[in-house]
């Protein structure tokens, strides 16, 4: 429907009347998928003549990219920096403004956990620094939606001794070069080196490739190793030196990020929620 208003000549910089926001407000504050964003960018490359301000901010001071953040989105997050959305005046959503697009159960859930690192992972590729508060609150996110996972979550059931699930996991594919299998037996550190969060998201988003797994009821604990491997590099990096201050830097760093390493992410968050506590 918008798509057709805008070929007739709507203005896709007029607001709703009720809701304050222009189409593109609208779509980015709606709607989660790539190509709703997509189709009203397309009409304005399309038709020259009208001029779409990207990066207006509606009555509440968001602008589109605020917003598809807020929602999750990183595809959408890449459609609107691909169109010229400007990261120099970008603000990252308060935590409260993530209620819009997260959804949860109150348990560890992949889409969420992947949706947050592949979303941070798309602003951080095109140039935006995190910052303290930032990523504190990306770090509540998880602590306020129960995304934590436990080492019980990783012990039970032992999926690699289940041949129909091991041959499962080998065959399934998360990137070209890396299979399911493969993941889960790299170590922490190793596996942003060899998978990108937005395929992570993608792997998260299709409902088939954890059929297997959840009808086998091993998916849980898969999925709890994911999560907890994949986000360990986000927590353990933003820790280490908030922790080197809590020790009144006795150990060299190198020796703080050995300890680090073996522990679990909300362990890693509540060390760093420490740290800012003492220090202000």
């Amino acid at each position: 429907m918008i798509e057709q208003l805008l070929r007739r000549g709507a203005d896709p910089n007029l607001a709703k009347k009720h809701y304050d926001l222009t189409p593109l407000h609208f779509n980015c504050a709606m709607s989660s998928e790539k190509y709703l964003a997509g189709v009203v960018l397309k009409i304005m490359n399309e038709d020259s003549h009208q001029i779409m301000s990207i990066n207006m901010r509606d009555r509440y001071g968001r602008t589109p990219l605020e917003w598809v953040v807020a929602r999750l989105s990183p595809n959408t997050v890449n459609v609107l920096l691909d169109h010229g959305a400007d990261l120099s005046n970008f603000v990252f959503p308060k935590e409260r403004r993530f209620d819009y697009g997260v959804k949860s159960n109150g348990g560890i859930n992949i889409k969420i956990t992947s949706g947050i690192l592949a979303v941070v992972e798309s602003l951080e590729t095109r140039g935006y620094e995190l910052s303290r508060s930032d990523a504190l609150t990306i770090m509540n996110l998880f602590a306020k939606h129960k995304l934590f996972v436990k080492r019980a979550d990783l012990e039970e059931p032992n999926w690699q001794d289940h041949e129909e699930v091991t041959s499962f996991a080998k065959e399934m594919m998360i990137s070209p070069s890396l299979s399911l299998y493969d993941l889960l037996h790299l170590q922490p550190d190793e596996v942003t080196k060899r998978i990108t969060f937005k395929e992570f998201f993608e792997f998260a988003r299709s409902k088939k490739k954890l059929s297997t797994l959840r009808k086998k009821g091993f998916e849980a604990c898969v999925v709890a190793h994911l999560c907890e491997k994949l986000s360990r590099r986000f927590f353990q990096s933003w820790t280490l030196y908030p922790f080197w201050d809590l020790i009144h830097k006795r150990l060299p760093l190198e020796g703080c990020d050995m300890i680090l390493k073996n522990a679990m992410n909300e362990d890693l968050y509540h060390t760093f929620v420490t740290a800012g506590e003492r220090s202000s």
